[in-house]
């Protein structure tokens, strides 16, 4: 799933870069994006083939915005550690 990082990598860049983020967030996102990663790699998906229903329903880290009836997942849990799938 080498492109999974790669385009990632382009996402980081972009924020960086472009929006002028400044390194702490960059660091935070790193994080987040690579505990995803591997848990798209452990399910076999490469970004390209989520979609909204496998982020709503299965992604470790739904925001559960839309969805106000299920518990949002505590912040240890879901950001800046991975979570065991």
């Amino acid at each position: 799933m080498r492109t999974n990082h790669r385009l990632a990598q382009l996402w980081l860049d972009a924020l960086a870069t472009e929006l002028g983020a400044a390194a702490g967030t960059i660091d935070t996102y790193t994080d987040d994006l690579n505990c995803y990663l591997a848990w798209l790699s452990g399910k076999s998906l490469g970004l390209d083939d989520v979609s909204l229903e496998h982020v709503r329903t299965t992604s470790p880290i739904s925001t559960r915005v839309d969805m106000p009836d299920q518990p949002s997942p505590a912040a240890s849990q879901s950001f800046g550690t991975c979570i065991a799938s």
